[in-house]
């Protein structure tokens, strides 16, 4: 063969074999990757609270709901958002835990401010402590949010 028949099939082989690979890499930047997030909530006004939700369906839509898991952790004027009666997102709250968000109160709170689990909305899940729910999901590599 002479030299260029040889060097045009080299850089054909070439551009080939990088055509080849590209799926493969693309493949591999584009996969799926579980998303941890936990949001604190520790302040009383309820518009932050829809902020809360408002970024939880936002996270949910960007990073897809199988790939996302979302815990809001409600603790001191925060444990509002999950009380029966307190809230105007007791519905919203609803569908999300329906949908795999964890809304999580802290029992501390609880009792500093003599609430019950029937105070709670049904779909609120009760923690020991929510700064130390915080701190042992951040311990697990979570991302973390302060939502209020």
């Amino acid at each position: 063969m002479n030299r260029r028949v040889l060097l045009a099939l080299m850089i054909v082989a070439s551009l080939t074999s990088a055509c080849i690979a590209l799926p493969n890499r693309s493949k591999a930047i584009h996969r799926s990757t579980l998303h941890k997030i936990v949001i604190q909530v520790s302040g009383g006004n309820q518009e932050q609270w829809k902020n809360v939700l408002n970024n939880v369906d936002n996270l949910r839509k960007t990073f897809g709901e199988t790939d996302t898991e979302i815990e809001v952790v409600c603790f001191g004027k925060g444990i509002g958002m999950l009380t029966k009666g307190d809230t105007a997102q007791a519905s919203r709250i609803q569908r999300d835990s329906v949908d795999g968000v964890k809304f999580a109160a802290c029992a501390n709170t609880m009792r500093a401010m003599h609430l019950t689990s029937t105070d709670l909305l049904p779909s609120a899940v009760q923690v020991d402590s929510g700064v130390a729910e915080i701190v042992r999901k951040q311990e697990a590599g979570w991302a973390y949010i302060n939502g209020a």
